[in-house]
C-alpha cells in the first residue's frame, strides 16, 4: 500500500511506496500466476535437485511516466528476458537456510545504487542466494550484472503497475519450480529503498512455520538515518476516513516495540507471503496500480480467515522516499481514488461517508483536477466494489 514501503498511506511524506494494481483486468484467485505464462523455458535453467523455499521480492519504486522499452503480447507473454540460473545459485535446504532462498526485484528505473544497496544487503544476510530481477521499465539493453550482486534473472514486462510485477515475478518464480518439481513456500516482498538486517529472515519464517494461519509475517521497519533508531512501521492503522498510515511511525524504537504482535494490515515495503496465501486471494489487485493494493490483499485475506503478524525480531532500515517517481498529480489522484475503493470495499457506511467528504473537500485544494478525477472514479467504481463485497459475504 505505501508507496515507499507499501503503497496505502495518506499521511502527507513523500510519495515513495511500491506500486499499485495495475490497468488490466483483475484475475481472481489464482489466475495470475497461470495468466502471466512467460515464453522463456526454453532457455537454459538449471535449478539444481530441488528449487527454492523462498523467493525474495524487492520492489523498486514504480514510475507512472517514461516509456516502456519492453512489452508483453496481447496474452501477457514476455517478450524479453535475460540471464540464467547457475546450480549454485538455484538454493536447496530448509526454509531457515540461506541456501533454501532465491530472490526477485522490480525495477522500473533500471540499475541505481539505491537498488544495488538493497540487494548488497540481501546477499549479506541469510537471504537469497540468487535474485530475478523483474524489469518493467525501458531496459532491455542493461547487461545483468549491472543491476546488483546476486542477480541470476533478467525478467523483462509491461509496465501495468507494481501489483502486476509482483504478480509476474511470482507467475515466474512459479514456472522455475515447476521445472524443478517443487513450489516455494513464502515469498517476501521488499522495497529496493530498504537495506535488510543479517538476520532479518529467520525470525519470518519461524513465525510462518509455526502458525499456518498467517498468511503474511512483516519485519519492523526502521527509518534510515535516525539516531537513536526511530519507527517507520509496525504494519497498518486506519482513520475515521479510511486513510491508512504506519503503525509506530516517528517513535523512537525500544523496549515496547519488541514483541511480535498481530496486525490488521501488513506495509507492502517489506513482507514475507505464504504462498498459499497468495494463490488464495490471487496475487494483487492490478487494477489499483499504485496506493492500497496491499490494504486491498489483506483486507480481501482477512474476509478468507488470513491472518498477519508483525515480527520485530526481524528488522529493516528503510530510506523513506528515496524511491519515489517523478509521477506528479497522478500521486494524487491514484491515493485518492484508491483509499476510496478500499473504504467502500470493505468498511461501514459511516466510513464510506466520511471518506466521500474528505474527498469532496479535497477538490477545492491542488491539485484540484486530480482530486476531482479521483472523486469520480471512485464513485463510479461503486457497484463493483458493493458486489464484489456480497460476494465475499456470501462465501463466507
Amino acid at each position: 500500500m505505501m508507496p515507499h514501503v507499501a503503497g496505502h498511506l495518506d499521511q502527507q511524506r513523500p510519495p515513495a511506496h511500491r506500486g499499485r494494481q495495475g490497468l488490466g483486468e483483475f484475475a481472481y484467485p489464482g489466475a495470475p500466476f497461470q495468466r502471466l505464462g512467460l515464453q522463456d523455458l526454453d532457455r537454459r535453467v538449471d535449478l539444481g535437485d530441488a528449487p527454492p523455499e523462498l523467493c525474495i521480492l524487492c520492489a523498486q519504486q514504480l514510475d507512472l511516466v517514461g516509456r516502456l522499452g519492453h512489452r508483453s503480447n496481447a496474452s501477457g507473454e514476455n517478450l524479453g528476458t535475460t540471464g540464467h540460473y547457475d546450480r549454485h545459485m538455484a538454493g536447496v535446504g530448509s526454509p531457515h537456510s540461506a541456501s533454501g532462498v532465491a530472490g526477485v526485484v522490480i525495477t522500473h528505473r533500471g540499475p541505481t545504487a539505491m537498488l544495488r544497496r538493497c540487494l548488497e544487503s540481501i546477499s549479506r544476510a541469510d537471504g537469497p542466494r540468487c535474485t530475478i530481477v523483474v524489469d518493467n521499465g525501458a531496459h532491455a539493453s542493461v547487461p545483468r550484472d549491472d543491476y546488483g550482486p546476486g542477480v541470476g534473472e533478467v525478467l523483462r514486462v509491461e509496465n501495468r503497475g507494481f501489483g502486476a510485477a509482483f504478480n509476474a515475478g511470482v507467475a515466474r518464480v512459479g514456472e522455475l519450480a515447476a521445472v524443478a518439481g517443487r513450489a516455494p513456500a513464502y515469498i517476501a516482498l521488499l522495497n529496493d529503498d530498504v537495506e535488510v538486517a543479517i538476520d532479518w529472515l529467520a525470525p519470518l519464517v519461524t513465525q510462518l512455520d509455526g502458525d499456518h494461519s498467517l498468511g503474511a509475517v512483516q519485519p519492523k521497519l526502521l527509518l534510515a538515518g535516525t539516531s537513536p533508531p526511530k519507527i517507520n512501521s509496525l504494519g497498518v492503522r486506519f482513520d475515521g476516513a479510511g486513510a491508512g498510515s504506519d503503525i509506530g511511525y516517528g517513535e523512537v524504537d525500544g523496549t515496547a516495540y519488541s514483541t511480535s504482535r498481530d496486525i490488521a494490515v501488513f506495509t507492502g515495503g517489506a513482507v514475507l507471503f505464504r504462498r498459499a496465501f497468495l494463490d488464495d486471494l490471487g496475487g494483487f489487485d492490478e487494477r489499483y496500480f499504485l496506493y492500497y493494493e496491499d490494504v486491498d490483499l489483506a483486507l480481501r485475506g482477512a474476509e478468507r480467515s488470513w491472518h498477519f503478524r508483525c515480527e520485530p525480531a526481524s528488522t529493516v532500515v528503510h530510506d523513506q522516499g528515496s524511491s519515489s517517481g517523478d509521477l506528479g498529480d497522478e500521486v494524487h489522484y491514484l491515493r485518492e481514488r484508491n483509499r476510496i475503493w478500499t473504504t467502500i470495499r470493505f468498511r461501514g457506511a459511516t466510513t464510506v461517508g466520511r471518506s466521500l467528504w474528505l474527498s469532496a473537500r479535497r477538490v477545492r485544494h491542488r491539485p484540484r483536477l486530480a482530486h476531482t478525477r479521483a472523486l469520480a472514479a471512485g464513485i463510479a467504481a461503486a457497484p463493483r466494489l458493493l458486489a464484489e463485497r456480497r460476494r465475499a459475504g456470501a462465501g463466507r
